[in-house]
């Protein structure tokens, strides 16, 4: 969802990565999150950011929980930080750049496709979503 929102609509990523074009193989390049939903795995497909982006973290960081110092979701960022710069004497800032610029007042219903893509993801990871 965060990538939706705040690469596809608020930084225009896949337009502007494909050359201000609308539609790229058939999919337009800004398309409305119903849309992005139903075709997900067609996004994933045709578009790498979208695939890189919307990969499961069991694909990259593995299924074994144990073997992490520390896992949070982005809302544990500043406590990391803050941790972090107790334990270097570094002060480190909070980037928030990234920060999606318009955000969903409560979450669709999510495709049987992308709830199967993630279900390794909330079986390991689920207790620190």
């Amino acid at each position: 969802m965060s990538f939706f929102h705040g690469n596809i609509v608020g930084r225009e990523h896949l337009i502007r990565e494909y050359g201000g074009l609308t539609e790229f193989y058939g999919l337009p390049t800004k398309p409305d999150l119903d849309y992005f939903l139903e075709n997900f795995t067609r996004y994933r497909q045709v578009f790498i950011s979208v695939r890189d982006h919307t990969e499961p973290l069991v694909t990259s960081i593995g299924k074994r929980p144990e073997v992490f110092d520390w896992i949070g979701g982005l809302s544990k960022i500043p406590e990391l930080s803050a941790e972090l710069s107790a334990r270097s004497g570094v002060e480190l800032p909070i980037l928030k750049n990234m920060a999606s610029t318009e955000k969903p007042s409560a979450p669709p219903a999510m495709p049987e496709i992308i709830q199967s893509l993630y279900y390794a993801d909330y079986k390991t990871y689920g207790t620190f979503f």
